[in-house]
Protein backbone atom coordinates (compact mmCIF):
# COMPACT_ATOMS: atom_id res chain seq x y z
CA UNK A 1 0.00 0.00 0.00
CA UNK A 2 1.28 3.45 -0.90
CA UNK A 3 0.07 7.00 -0.37
CA UNK A 4 0.45 8.79 -3.71
CA UNK A 5 1.34 12.47 -3.50
CA UNK A 6 1.13 14.56 -6.67
CA UNK A 7 3.45 17.53 -7.02
CA UNK A 8 1.30 20.34 -8.43
CA UNK A 9 3.86 23.07 -9.07
CA UNK A 10 4.99 23.26 -12.68
CA UNK A 11 7.57 25.98 -12.08
CA UNK A 12 9.37 24.38 -9.14
CA UNK A 13 11.26 21.09 -9.10
CA UNK A 14 11.41 19.84 -5.51
CA UNK A 15 14.65 18.40 -4.19
CA UNK A 16 15.78 16.49 -1.11
CA UNK A 17 14.15 17.63 2.10
CA UNK A 18 11.30 19.36 0.19
CA UNK A 19 10.12 15.96 -1.04
CA UNK A 20 10.70 14.34 2.35
CA UNK A 21 8.65 16.98 4.21
CA UNK A 22 5.73 16.95 1.75
CA UNK A 23 5.59 13.16 1.66
CA UNK A 24 5.98 12.83 5.43
CA UNK A 25 3.10 15.29 5.94
CA UNK A 26 0.91 13.21 3.62
CA UNK A 27 1.86 10.00 5.42
CA UNK A 28 1.13 11.56 8.82
CA UNK A 29 -2.28 12.67 7.52
CA UNK A 30 -3.41 9.65 5.50
CA UNK A 31 -1.40 6.63 6.69
CA UNK A 32 -3.02 5.94 10.03
CA UNK A 33 -4.56 3.00 11.85
CA UNK A 34 -4.65 0.02 9.45
CA UNK A 35 -2.44 1.91 6.98
CA UNK A 36 0.30 2.93 9.43
CA UNK A 37 2.90 0.88 7.54
CA UNK A 38 2.10 2.47 4.17
CA UNK A 39 4.91 3.75 1.98
CA UNK A 40 4.61 6.78 -0.32
CA UNK A 41 5.15 7.70 -3.95
CA UNK A 42 5.77 11.36 -4.68
CA UNK A 43 4.98 12.20 -8.32
CA UNK A 44 6.71 15.28 -9.69
CA UNK A 45 5.75 16.60 -13.13
CA UNK A 46 7.73 19.82 -13.17
CA UNK A 47 9.91 21.01 -16.04
CA UNK A 48 13.10 19.21 -16.97
CA UNK A 49 16.40 20.87 -17.97
CA UNK A 50 15.14 21.64 -21.51
CA UNK A 51 11.84 23.14 -20.31
CA UNK A 52 9.66 20.11 -21.12
CA UNK A 53 7.48 18.37 -18.54
CA UNK A 54 9.32 15.52 -16.92
CA UNK A 55 7.86 12.81 -14.65
CA UNK A 56 9.94 11.83 -11.62
CA UNK A 57 8.73 9.28 -9.07
CA UNK A 58 10.22 9.20 -5.57
CA UNK A 59 9.45 6.33 -3.21
CA UNK A 60 9.60 6.52 0.57
CA UNK A 61 11.63 3.33 0.86
CA UNK A 62 14.43 5.20 -0.95
CA UNK A 63 14.13 8.41 1.09
CA UNK A 64 13.88 9.77 4.62
CA UNK A 65 10.47 9.66 6.30
CA UNK A 66 10.21 12.24 9.08
CA UNK A 67 8.75 11.46 12.49
CA UNK A 68 5.78 13.43 13.82
CA UNK A 69 8.15 15.38 16.09
CA UNK A 70 10.36 16.29 13.12
CA UNK A 71 7.30 17.39 11.13
CA UNK A 72 6.17 19.57 14.06
CA UNK A 73 9.66 21.10 14.18
CA UNK A 74 9.60 22.01 10.45
CA UNK A 75 6.05 23.41 10.71
CA UNK A 76 7.07 25.51 13.71
CA UNK A 77 10.01 26.98 11.77
CA UNK A 78 7.74 27.63 8.77
CA UNK A 79 5.10 29.39 10.87
CA UNK A 80 7.66 31.54 12.67
CA UNK A 81 9.15 32.54 9.31
CA UNK A 82 5.71 33.30 7.89
CA UNK A 83 4.89 35.41 10.94
CA UNK A 84 8.13 37.38 10.52
CA UNK A 85 7.38 37.97 6.83
CA UNK A 86 3.82 39.16 7.54
CA UNK A 87 5.07 41.44 10.33
CA UNK A 88 7.58 42.87 7.83
CA UNK A 89 4.73 43.75 5.42
CA UNK A 90 4.69 40.79 3.03
CA UNK A 91 1.43 40.34 1.16
CA UNK A 92 0.18 37.30 -0.72
CA UNK A 93 -0.11 37.43 -4.51
CA UNK A 94 -3.07 35.89 -6.29
CA UNK A 95 -2.24 32.39 -7.56
CA UNK A 96 -1.58 31.89 -11.28
CA UNK A 97 -3.77 29.03 -12.48
CA UNK A 98 -2.84 29.44 -16.16
CA UNK A 99 -2.28 26.01 -17.67
CA UNK A 100 -4.55 24.23 -15.20
CA UNK A 101 -7.90 22.97 -16.37
CA UNK A 102 -10.68 20.70 -15.17
CA UNK A 103 -10.66 17.50 -17.23
CA UNK A 104 -13.90 16.13 -15.79
CA UNK A 105 -16.13 18.69 -14.03
CA UNK A 106 -18.08 15.82 -12.43
CA UNK A 107 -14.97 14.45 -10.70
CA UNK A 108 -15.24 14.90 -6.93
CA UNK A 109 -12.92 17.43 -5.32
CA UNK A 110 -9.71 16.05 -3.85
CA UNK A 111 -9.76 18.37 -0.85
Amino acid sequence: MAVVIPGFRLGHKPVGIEIDVAASLALATFARDDFAEADYEYLDCSRGPLGQRELSVYRGKDRMILTLDEIDHFLDIYMRGLSLAIDAGMTANNPNFRGYHVIDPNQPRMI
